[in-house]
Parts: structure tokens; sequence; C-alpha cells
């Protein structure tokens, strides 16, 4: 953690997530601080009452009687408790809501929040002033305002850990003692009295350091494994299925976790991933517990092809953290026969440890089908959606942004688990069961996967200036050095024959399609500029010309669109650079005839537009390019805006 402290500024900085939690609490704290200040200042001009009495000698003596609870009556007494009690549960209901707004929400919530939570701490001292409550009302109140300022410090202190910048729990347990500390009341004389203050701040310390340890705020997903707090209900403007969960309560589980050490022998999860050629490539991906000694190959052949045709690969390994860190083996595997059907299974330690797969090549000419949607989730509509996608044969299946809402937060790897043990279940099953008797009803084709950035991936919104990742400063093993598990699971794409490490992995990708079609999957604006995605098509789009005969379609599918199905101000100043840089110097001289587009959650389809404007056949040349979208594939419709759109 210490030596971290160089780098906290320009994580505070480019991370809105943490940034705005520490402003809430930090605003709260002075919040709370003034008004116990306040509160403190409150005299009782009738704490007491003097009773004059006449004595025998004639003169007069004061008698002071303390009445109950400093008031001249029950029924006031009962008034002022109930009054600093229904303060003290305002400030508390304040917090709670400020905390979850503070979670990835909008600047226009955060700052209703912040407004709120003024009006409730100034209401509470004017009340505290005006209703005079006794003395032990008001010290009741003046502590509960001090413990939340103490908490709240406290909960600054250990963000960090919350949010996976270090994993040295310890120093931000110890260090967010000492506002705790503070704010106990102790004799220092007494060592006893010393010792339990100290053992009661560990304690309250301890469990917000490690019970946040690691978060996962998710949306449009469940969790499978251990305990998630639903946060619906929160002034926050998300589903029912807005979830928070923490290392420890993905704990609270009486089954094994995927990719537990010690759960199981074989794999946790397998996938496969698109590679440049969909005829001829593939890479072949497998999740297994962490384990340096064991050895792994996977096994391929071409269905019919016999025992000879028999090949191993050894694939590369990558450690990804999570909850407990994993191997994620990647194998690439090329040479394949355009239009067949490959198998596979895996090996570990010389013992076969998976089922036999399968999957299929795209041919080389026919008719090719391959889905196309965004803003999934792991969540149970996305996958009804997946099923139906399923009967249409696809040979591939393209996410485009927002693929399981992680956030590109590491505790968030049981939303990818989830995701991918969804995706598991759905296979294309094959139409000629007599030549595939092997297949029993739950089997049937795998579908590589194709990924874009999208902002829920990468966990940010801001456009970037320049490339958000830079590959020499990323380190799998170094907390603040993290990329996104996005890169950590997936590669699209192959270096000189080997899926490049995490850290050299790209935003951008091209995929061939038999030899008609080039599918475009681009980062739109999130992880790199749009103008380095615009540099970048021309230099990948002239290393693809040893293909013959050159494809003559050109597709794009990316997250943010260009022409959104919505008429929300904010999200078409956002695609903005997308079409000064886009549109008029890129898809035009590449001719994109299609162009799928995400992130607003609504259903679209658009004239052939060029530069804006609806392209007629008669009075203009070049081509056009129709844009579809906009990203429903796992939304509910109650949770979509109301304005879907056919442009």
């Amino acid at each position: 953690m210490l030596g971290s402290l160089p780098y906290l500024s320009t994580l505070f900085y480019r991370d809105a997530l943490i940034v705005s939690q520490a402003f809430v609490s930090a605003v709260l704290v002075v919040c709370a601080l003034l008004t116990a200040l306040w509160v403190s200042r409150i005299k009782d001009d009738v704490a007491y009452t003097r009773i004059l009495q006449d004595a025998e000698e004639g003169s007069l003596t004061i008698e002071d009687t303390p009445e109950a609870d400093g008031r001249a009556s029950t029924f006031e007494n009962y008034i002022s408790r109930g009054a600093c009690g229904v303060m003290s549960l305002l400030t508390l209901v304040v917090w709670y809501w400020c905390i979850a707004i503070s979670i990835g929400s909008s600047p226009k919530q955060l700052l209703f929040c912040l407004g709120g939570m003024l009006f409730v701490y100034l209401l509470t001292a004017l009340l505290a002033k005006f209703l005079r409550p006794s003395e032990a009302s008001l010290r009741a109140l003046k502590r509960l305002l001090q413990w939340q300022a103490a908490i709240a410090t406290c909960y600054i202190i250990q963000l960090p850990t919350m949010w996976t910048y270090h994993g040295q729990v310890y120093l931000s347990m110890l260090i967010g003692v000492l506002p705790i500390m503070l704010t106990l009341k102790f004799n220092s004389d007494s060592f006893v009295h010393i010792l339990r203050s100290f053992l009661i701040a560990i304690l309250i310390a301890g469990v917000m350091s490690y019970g946040l340890q690691r978060s996962c705020i998710s949306i449009f997903a469940t969790i499978d494994h251990g305990v998630g707090v639903v946060l619906a209900g929160t002034p926050v403007a998300w589903p029912s299925n807005y979830q928070w969960s923490t290392r420890l309560t993905r704990a609270l589980t009486f089954s094994h976790r995927p990719c537990e050490p010690g759960s199981v022998d074989g794999p946790c999860q397998i996938y496969l991933t698109a590679a440049n050629n969909l005829s001829s490539e593939i890479i072949i991906n497998a999740h297994f517990s962490a384990d340096e000694s064991r050895k792994v190959v996977f096994v391929y052949r071409e269905s019919g092809g016999g025992q000879q045709s028999e090949r191993g690969v050894v694939p590369q390994k990558f450690s990804v953290p999570g909850d407990y860190s994993r191997d994620v083996h990647a194998a690439y595997v090329n040479g394949l026969t355009p239009g067949a059907v490959v198998e596979f299974w895996i090996l570990a330690d010389d013992k076969i440890v998976s089922d036999v797969r399968r999957f299929r090549t795209v041919p080389l000419s026919g008719q090719v089908t391959i889905a196309v949607g965004g803003d999934a989730g792991a969540n149970d509509l996305g996958q009804r959606v997946s099923e139906q996608v399923a009967k249409y044969d696809p040979y591939a299946a393209v996410f485009a942004g927002d693929v399981s809402y992680d956030n590109s937060l590491i505790g968030c790897a049981c939303i990818w688990d989830k995701f991918l043990s969804n995706w598991d279940k759905i296979r294309v099953k094959p139409k000629d069961t007599s030549s595939s008797a092997s297949l029993n009803d739950s089997q049937g084709y795998m579908i590589p996967l194709i990924f874009t950035t999208g902002n829920h991936d990468l966990g940010v919104n801001a456009q970037p200036s320049t490339p958000r990742y830079d590959p020499n400063d990323c380190d799998m093993s170094v907390m603040r050095k993290l990329r996104p598990l996005y890169f950590g699971y997936f590669a699209f794409e192959v270096h000189d024959g080997e899926v490049p490490e995490i850290c050299r992995r790209s935003n951008n990708h091209l995929h061939v399609l038999g030899h008609t079609t080039f599918l475009w999957a681009l980062d739109s604006d999130y992880g790199e500029p749009a103008q380095s995605t615009a540099d970048w098509i021309p230099v990948a789009y002239y290393r693809a010309g040893g293909l013959e005969p050159r494809p003559r379609r050109h597709m794009a599918v990316y997250h943010m669109p260009m022409y959104p199905g919505l008429s929300s101000p904010g999200i078409w100043a956002q695609s903005t650079r997308l079409r000064e840089v886009w549109e008029r110097d890129l898809f035009a001289k590449i001719n994109i005839t299609v162009a799928f587009e995400h992130h607003v959650h609504a259903f679209k389809r658009t004239h052939p537009l060029r530069d804006g404007k609806v392209a007629s056949n008669e009075t203009s040349s070049g081509f056009s390019t129709v844009f579809v979208g906009d990203g429903k594939w796992g939304v509910s419709p109650n949770d979509s805006p109301s304005e879907d759109a056919l442009a």
C-alpha cells in the first residue's frame, strides 16, 4: 500500500467510482462534525427549576431539583427524544442513500444526494436548537454524528482495498482504526479502557476493510454463489438486479465456486474465441484453478478423421487474479479446413478432464449466419435470448460491449463466471443427427465469441485523449497495474502464431468470414481515442491484403452509436467524435455497408446514410451505411428507454 501512494492521485483522477465515493464521504465527514459542534454548543436553559423557599430565619435559599430528562413534563420529554430519534434516523438513511448513489451514478444524482445530505444536517441542527431536547438526548445525537464522521473517514481510508488498488488489507484496517479511536471515549489513565477501545476500533475497522474487500457492483446480472445484496429501492436509477457483493459475502456458500483451489481437477470454464480467419483458425480457452505444476494439452481433430488426425497443442498459460487467482489456458489452432466440424478435448497431467466438444469452421462460400448484439449481462433474460439465437445456427456470436457488466472490477470475476457458464449451455444443434450419432440431446456445436469494448467492460465513460492502457505500464501481479478481466480472459488476435500477452491485447480486431466479408470489431472511444482506431484500420486492411480474393463486404460492430435510436442530447453529444472521425474519412473509404451499434438499449434500423443524410442511389455516388442497433440482448423492457425508434 505504501508503495502505491505516489500513484493515488492518478488513480483517483481517472476512476470516477472511487472519486465520487471519496467525495461524498468527505462531505459527510465535514457536515457531521459541523453539526456535532453546533449541537454541543446548545445550552438547555431549563435544565433545572429554581425553587425559592423561605427559611425559618426568613432568608431565601435555592434548591436545585433536576427533573426527568430536564423537561417540565413527561410528554415534552417523549417529544424531545422522538425528535432526536427521527433526526438520527434521517442522517443514517441519507448516509446509506449517498453511499449507494456514489457508486457509478450521474453527476445530477450525486449533486441531488449532496444537497439532500446538507439539508438533513441543517434540519438536524435547527431542530436541536428550537426543540431544545434534554442534555442526554443532545449528547446521544452528538455521539451519533461523531460516529458517522469516524466511520465515513474509515470508509475513505479503505476504498483502495474495496476496489482492489492494493491487496494489503491489514494496513487499511490499521489506518482506519485511528479516526474510530479518536471518537471512542476512554480514560487515558486506564490501560484496560485503552485496550478495550482499541479492540473495539480494530473490530469495526476490520469488518469494514475485510467485509468490503474486492467489492463487485453488477447490473443486469445475478450472483450465483454466495450472497449478493440487492440495491433496488435506492435512489440509483438501476433495475431490480442491481447487486453488490464482496469477497466475504461470496464466500458464504456451501457449494464450490468456479476455479476455487482444490475444487475440481478439470477446467471450470471452456469457451472459444474467434481468431482472424473463422474459416481456418480458432482460439480454445480453458480456466483452471491456479497450479504451477499442472500440464495442460488440448487435443483436436476434424470430425471423422480418425485417431491418425489427432493433434495436440500445449496452450499458453496466463495468471489472472480474482477472489483467488486462476490459470487461463489459451491455444491458437490454425490450418483447419473451411466448413468442417472440429472436435476437441482437454488433458491435464495426461488425464482426460473434459468431455468431447465440437465447433464448426466457416465455409468459404454459401450462406453464413452470425449473431450480433450488445448489452447482455449475466441474467435469465439474456440467456433466453441466447437460446433463441442458437436456433438460427450462427457460426459466431458478437457481443458489442457491456458483455457481462463487470465494470472492470476484479471482484466481479464471479459475473464473468456466470456469463461463461450460461454461454456454455448455448449450442447449435446438428441438423443431420444421423451423421452425429455420438451427440446426445444436451450437446451440439459450440459458438465462438467475438467481443468489443463497452463502458461497462472497461469501467469508464469519459473519452480518452490518449490510449487508456499503456502496455509498458501493465503487470497482472501488481494491483494498480491490472488490466480489466475483459483482456485477461479473452483474446481475439494472434501475434506471430501465438496468443498475445494480456498487456499486449488490443481494443480493435479484424475477422474474416469466408471469401466475402470483413468484420471490424472496434473500440468506440473508450479504450483509445477514435482517431487511434481510425489510424489502425488502414494498417489492418493492408495486412489482410494477402487474402485472395479480397473480401468485398465490410461490416463494423462497436458499442457507442454514431446515430443513437434515442433523442437524448447527452448520447448524441458523446458520439460526436465518432461521426466526425469515423464516418466521413473512414466508413466511406473502406465501404462499411452495415454498422451494428449498441449502448442505449433501444431498437433501430436506419435508411442508408452518408454524412448524416439519407443516401439516394439516383443522385449520389459511393457507398452508404445502414446503422442497426441499439444494444438490448439482456436488458429487460422495464429497464429500457421508452423511445425505441425506427429511423
